[in-house]
């Protein structure tokens, strides 16, 4: 071989593996780059993965948040815990527990003319209540508390128009207040009923309608004169589509023994009955004594019977009174019917009754006629004012019978020494 020839192949050998080596040198530059992006996308993909799921359980949490604050600021529903539904509440999520809150405040300014044409005026608080109810465990334990703090805060000019003056058979502490009902009450099913408590007692119906739906003012002079009042003791009841009866053994602050807070014992406790028959419409209807405009026609038919022993040491027997009433609604009209008699054990009964109207002059005004008539026997042991009485006034309504201003004149049929006539303008506010 000669030395050119020798010369030529190494050179070609040494251009080849320059070749090779430059191509080797490139194909690794290209898989570190591959290697670099791969690492770059799995940097990328697991970060979009971490900030997913941060937003979906961001989204959860929210969502929780927000259905979580649709609940408290409800006002209704199985799943409220407060809020407002015919009265403010407070309850559990499962419904087994639950306080309602109400209240009543009555404003009041009276006038009184005597037979001397004298006058009195003066501004009064009649009732100022708070009330509380609910129940516990499950809806089938119910309660009620009532707390009284105004009934003392009458003007003259109230109590000179008031045939009796007195405060519904309720006794008040030393600083104004009266614990006026506090009740616990279990339902058994189908309709029936018992309790123990401190409550009205089933007597007549326009004590058991409350502070806050009388026709008027206040109570007519037929129910202060007979009403049982409230009474401290054990109840049972029946109520039913058409039928309700109440029945309660009790022991009566109207009726001598010490009060709510403490009675004195006599030899037996009082006992009350009373019947109702829902003749027509609805229950709810008769709530009240107004019938407002656009109600259906509802007739609801009372009775009662109650027998009051006297306190320790009384030389009368048991005192036994018994009413009949009858309320109609009509639809912007309403009318009543109310007779009570009572032996009291000396030679005659006594006995009154009262009859009322009440028509709708538009839908938020009526106007109102109540009659008062009592028998001469309790005119007689009553000598200081003349109780036959007629009431003539008018309502003009906020929201139902909750909230309403209230206009009435009462006056005697026949003068006599203590009052001519009597006029208050009364404004009430409940929930």
């Amino acid at each position: 071989m000669t030395l050119t020839k020798f010369v030529g192949l190494l050179a070609g050998g040494i251009a080849i593996t320059g070749i090779a080596q430059a191509e080797n040198n490139d194909a690794l530059a290209q898989i570190a780059e591959l290697r670099a992006e791969i690492a770059s996308l799995q940097s990328q993909n697991s970060d979009n993965w971490l900030t997913e799921a941060r937003a979906s359980e961001i989204r959860g949490i929210v969502t929780d948040v927000l259905a979580d604050a649709d609940t408290r600021s409800s006002f209704q529903g199985s799943n409220a815990t407060s809020g407002y539904d015919n009265g403010f509440f407070i309850s559990s999520a499962d419904g087994n527990f639950r306080l309602n809150i109400g209240f009543l405040g009555q404003f009041a300014w009276s006038y009184a003319n005597d037979a001397d044409d004298d006058s009195e005026s003066g501004f009064s608080i009649p009732n100022a209540n708070m009330m509380l109810s609910g129940h516990v465990v499950d809806p089938s334990w119910s309660y009620t508390f009532e707390i009284a703090t105004a009934n003392n805060l009458q003007s003259a000019a109230i109590i000179a128009s008031n045939a009796l003056g007195t405060s519904y058979g309720e006794q008040y502490n030393t600083d104004g207040t009266n614990l006026r009902e506090v009740t616990f009450t279990k339902d058994f099913g189908n309709g029936f009923s018992a309790g123990l408590g401190n409550s009205r007692v089933p007597f007549l119906r326009s004590s058991l309608l409350g502070d806050s739906n009388q026709l008027g003012v206040g109570y007519s002079e037929v129910d202060q004169v007979f009403s049982e009042g409230y009474g401290l003791g054990a109840t049972v009841g029946y109520h039913a589509d058409k039928f309700n009866v109440a029945g309660m053994l009790y022991n009566n602050a109207a009726n001598g023994d010490e009060g709510p807070n403490g009675f004195d014992q006599t030899d037996s406790p009082d006992v009350a009955v009373r019947a109702e028959f829902l003749a027509a419409g609805d229950w709810a209807q008769f709530d009240k004594n107004v019938s407002f405009r656009g109600e259906s026609f509802g007739m609801l038919i009372g009775a009662a019977y109650s027998s009051d022993n006297q306190p320790a040491g009384s030389v009368d027997d048991a005192v036994n009174s018994w009413t009949v009433d009858v309320t109609a609604m009509f639809g912007g009209f309403s009318a009543g019917f109310v007779w009570v008699e009572t032996d009291n054990n000396t030679d005659s009964d006594i006995n009154a009754y009262e009859v009322f109207g009440d028509f709708m002059l538009s839908e938020n005004m009526d106007i109102y006629v109540s009659w008062d008539d009592f028998s001469d026997d309790l005119d007689d042991q009553i000598t200081t004012n003349e109780l036959n009485g007629l009431s003539v006034g008018t309502n003009w309504y906020f929201n139902g019978t909750a909230t309403r201003w209230t206009n009435e004149v009462t006056t005697p049929v026949e003068s006599n020494d203590v009052w001519d006539w009597g006029f208050m303008s009364q404004v009430q506010i409940s929930f």
